[in-house]
């Protein structure tokens, strides 16, 4: 590593022979080396007794012998650990090594106080004594809440644009000098040890961002969120072992995960997990994510497949190494071959996604923006997302989303329930009635009410026009009205008796008396059977058209007349704005579905 540094300044011209031996800051290393050596030669010549050490005290050491604290070890109660021992002492201190270390040294016994050196490692000025005693507080041992002395040549002065600066902050965690008065005094000291709560809510001081050097940012959320999910239901494979290797590895996933654990009481089971689809056909279920392998298939698949049985594919290799335009076309491909039904879809599917200017250059909009208008608008697509833009949200609901999903995100991890709740609502999205065929259905009946209009206003073709304009509201009665489930009753009489409900709500359908609403709930005595009329009456209800005037209870005459005619010589005649009135109910029925 030296050597880079000093072929980087000998390209730019500063031949520099001190950059070999010091590294990136000559100056600075010299002195904090200097410093050190001054220490210790001071701490040999002091003769300190470290006998009188009475309580169980781990003291981590360098393994670099010039500048190695030298603590005698004949006091059993004072355990010495080597950084790095058997590792190279040239090579660069990484959250792996420095894991490994407080995982293994501080499970094997408890101590009373942990003393370690603010400089190790190949470059002295990296305080990467900081960092570990951010990584003790963020490893779960039996050592994890206990008093941490930091010894240390340098001034607190020199260390406050260290990224891991904020430790100082925190209670428990001290510099001290680096003589033995002040390391006898650290573990002589009789300090208590703070509770894990206590770590919580001072690890909150720590203004700790995301690393500027790990991968990109949709990677680290990605990884995040998939930690979370998987934590939270329940869900493993091989994929997500490797996601949770490295979440409980890397410090900043440790920090986080410190702060913002999944404690059980926020964990899901299946009953959480399972879907109410309100209909006899499950639906089939596509996932469009280019990181869908790294586990968000077995994440979903968990939920979908496994715990409620749905039909579920996915699609990432399919997708990658494409071009926008291409992804847009694979997927369209895809719905319509396999007949889906719900998309779970990835807002960001494409590297270029992450510089695009404009929501509509984003990938996974634009695939929103296909489905909705190209195959079927009552395909339902759930949007999941890390961004926390409101105003993507109301883009993709605008181009017809019917649900977006924010993933955790490492910036938006405020309390401990995020996951739990963005997951119920995911669940809640999943349970909306299936639109797919509904706007089949309509869109036919819809058709044929305006191109019979096409061939002229003729006393038949507005027969037929209003008809057909009927057929649409009837198919919105089926999709709000659920005649599925009936609430069974006993009247007066003893017999049984049965209420329907909506689907979209919890409210009984109502009864009318001669078409005015009463507030009494629909009584029948056919639990198979909800009547024409209080049907229709009740679905004009909920779409709004309260009071019922006179022209609308007319066209339900009108039409009722029509199919049941009481008698031969009866003429119904269909007029224009009655046609008109329906459009409205339709359009404004639509619009309410």
């Amino acid at each position: 590593e030296h050597l880079d540094y000093f072929l980087i300044n000998a390209q730019n011209g500063n031949i520099n022979i001190e950059y070999l031996v010091w590294g990136k800051n000559p100056s600075i290393e010299k002195d904090i080396f200097e410093k050190i050596t001054t220490a210790n030669n001071l701490m040999v010549n002091d003769n300190c007794d470290y006998s009188t050490v009475d309580s169980d005290s781990l003291v981590i050491v360098s393994s670099d012998k010039k500048i190695q604290l030298d603590i005698p070890d004949t006091n059993a109660k004072i355990s010495i650990k080597e950084f790095f021992g058997d590792i190279d002492a040239d090579e660069p201190v990484s959250d792996g090594i420095l894991h490994k270390n407080v995982s293994d040294w501080l499970n094997e016994k408890e101590y009373n106080s942990i003393v370690l050196p603010l400089c190790f490692g190949p470059i002295l000025s990296d305080y990467n004594g900081l960092r570990l005693a951010m990584h003790i507080r963020c490893t779960n041992t039996i050592n994890q809440c206990k008093p941490i002395y930091i010894y240390s040549v340098a001034d607190i002065s020199h260390l406050v644009d260290n990224e891991y600066f904020d430790i100082l902050k925190t209670n428990g965690v001290r510099l001290i000098n680096y003589d033995n008065k002040s390391i006898l005094s650290a573990m002589m000291e009789q300090a208590e040890a703070i509770d894990l709560n206590t770590v919580r809510n001072e690890l909150k001081k720590v203004n700790y961002k995301v690393p500027q050097n790990y991968i990109d940012s949709h990677s680290i959320a990605n990884e995040w969120a998939i930690y979370r999910w998987a934590k939270t239901i329940g869900a493993d494979d091989d994929d997500i072992e490797k996601v949770i290797s490295s979440v409980e590895t890397h410090l900043y996933f440790k920090y986080l995960n410190t702060i913002y654990p999944v404690l059980p009481q926020g964990q899901l089971d299946k009953n959480d997990l399972k879907i109410s689809t309100k209909t006899t056909n499950k639906p089939k279920v596509l996932l469009v994510d280019d990181e869908a392998e790294k586990g968000w298939y077995e994440i979903f698949c968990t939920v979908i497949n496994d715990t409620n049985g749905f039909y579920f594919r996915h699609m990432d290799d399919e997708i990658k190494e494409k071009t926008p335009d291409e992804i847009v076309k694979i997927v369209h491909d895809k719905i319509i071959n396999e007949d889906i039904d719900i998309v779970i879809l990835d807002y960001r599917l494409h590297q270029s996604d992450s510089f695009a200017k404009k929501i509509k250059d984003i990938t996974g909009y634009k695939v929103l923006h296909d489905i909705k208008t190209n195959i079927n608008y009552g395909i339902q697509v759930v949007v999941l997302s890390a961004t926390n833009k409101i105003w993507n949200w109301e883009a993709l609901q605008k181009e017809g989303a019917d649900a977006f999903i924010m993933k955790d995100n490492p910036e938006n991890s405020f309390e401990e329930s995020s996951t739990s709740n963005s997951i119920t609502k995911f669940i809640d999205a999943m349970e909306k009635p299936l639109q797919k065929v509904f706007v089949l259905e309509t869109m036919k009946w819809f058709k044929l009410s305006c191109d019979i209009l096409k061939t002229g206003m003729t006393e038949e073709t507005k027969a037929s026009s209003f008809m057909f304009l009927f057929s649409v509201i009837e198919n919105i009665a089926n999709y709000i009205v659920d005649d599925s489930k009936p609430v069974e009753e006993m009247d007066d009489n003893g017999d049984s008796v049965y209420k329907f409900k909506f689907r979209t709500n919890d409210n009984y359908l109502l009864s009318f008396n001669n078409n005015i609403k009463t507030e009494k709930p629909l009584v029948v005595k056919d639990k198979k059977h909800i009547p024409w009329t209080p049907k229709i009456l009740n679905t004009l209800d909920y779409i709004g058209l309260n009071g019922f005037n006179e022209s609308i209870s007319n066209l339900v005459e009108k039409r009722n007349d029509f199919i049941h005619p009481k008698s031969i010589d009866k003429k119904i005649i269909f007029t224009e704005d009655d046609i008109i009135t329906l459009h409205n109910i339709v359009f404004n029925g639509l619009i309410k579905c």
